[in-house]
């Protein structure tokens, strides 16, 4: 059953793989006697265009959410990324290491407890928008590939189209989960 429809725009981040080494003085140390280096510690932090995505993203799913209740129980999560990549292309992103950052934003905006509710991602895909035919992509003029498409619209990494479609629905756990059998 379907509980609710958000849609998110901007480019889709990566949480997983957005992160920097940040060095941090551990507290009261001392510093070196030679050098003057104090004892630190090295943490991973979220990266600035990881930042930014959530300082977006997260008003606009309050705004959404706001005055309703945290939904509870067992959910489906089905995400569809919109993002300005070519599927053959060396940048192109995991499937599994999008789902944290708005799996993040949805319990932060008090729409999901906890992430740890989501118990699937079933068909949720990504859209490479750079294979599709994007209206804002010219055609080359003259030359050899005269009236072809460009390979793209130049608009990479701000393309006007990129989005996050997420639909929250009920997981219901399927009968053939629940047997197992063994043939040894």
């Amino acid at each position: 059953m379907l509980l609710t429809k958000l849609k998110i725009w901007g480019h889709p981040a990566i949480l997983k793989n957005s992160k920097e080494i940040c060095a941090l003085p551990v507290r009261g140390a001392i510093a070196c006697r030679d050098c003057g280096a104090k004892k630190h510690f090295h943490t991973l932090i979220s990266s600035k265009r990881a930042k930014e995505y959530a300082k977006f993203a997260l008003p606009v799913l309050m705004k959404l959410w706001s005055g309703k209740k945290p939904l509870e129980g067992k959910l489906w999560l089905k995400l569809t990324f919109f993002g300005a990549w070519k599927s053959e292309s060396k940048s192109h992103p995991d499937q599994s290491n999008l789902y944290e950052m708005p799996q993040d934003l949805l319990t932060q905006a008090g729409v999901i407890i906890d992430d740890r509710q989501v118990k699937s991602h079933d068909e949720s895909r990504i859209v490479d928008l750079c294979d599709l035919k994007c209206p804002k992509r010219e055609i080359f003029k003259s030359g050899v590939r005269k009236g072809q498409l460009k390979d793209n619209c130049g608009a990479i990494g701000k393309c006007p189209y990129e989005h996050v479609d997420i639909e929250i629905h009920e997981y219901i756990e399927s009968e053939y989960i629940h047997t197992f059998e063994r043939d040894f």
